[in-house]
């Protein structure tokens, strides 16, 4: 079987630019997709290549974001716009497949980060891992399907370093 092979595209709003690595975003995104592949369960084409898009932006826009698309009007650390849910889309067999796009809001990793006593470089891959995830198909809308997507997340961060604690 051949492995998942991803594209990732990173945007980063210029308030923010000078303190995130894009690599260490991208690494991020493919740690997700190893880890749920280790796990046997990503979801989605595993032989084509795919792209994600993660935009690391502010609170305002993050919260317009929320209420838009969720009807929640606050902040909030990380949103996932899956491009499709379970169904196939119908792409010639040489196009790569778009998985969708991650949102994390900057400030509210860096408070985060700061309240759980973790550099903020960990706290921006556990968001961009979590919504890599979700695009994948991961819920944790239960008790059983948030631990599974725990489990996953924590397998992801080892292999980048980070321990949650």
């Amino acid at each position: 079987m051949m492995a998942l092979a991803t594209t990732v595209f990173v945007a980063v709003d210029s308030p923010f630019s000078t303190h995130i690595s894009t690599d260490a975003v991208v690494a991020a995104v493919h740690a997700a997709t190893r880890a749920s592949r280790a796990q046997g369960e990503i979801s989605g084409p595993d032989s084509r290549q795919s792209e994600v898009s993660v935009r690391i932006t502010g609170e305002q826009e993050i919260q317009r974001l929320n209420r838009d698309f969720r009807g929640v009007d606050r902040p909030t650390d990380v949103l996932s716009f899956a491009l499709h849910e379970g169904e196939d889309l119908p792409l010639p067999p040489d196009m790569p497949v778009p998985l969708g796009e991650v949102v994390i809001s900057y400030p509210y990793a860096e408070r985060q980060a700061e309240a759980l006593e973790h550099p903020l470089e960990m706290e921006i891959a556990w968001l961009t891992i979590h919504g890599t995830l979700q695009l994948l198909g991961y819920l944790h809308d239960t008790e059983i399907a948030a631990r599974e997507m725990e489990g996953v997340e924590d397998v992801a961060l080892r292999s980048l370093g980070f321990r949650k604690s």
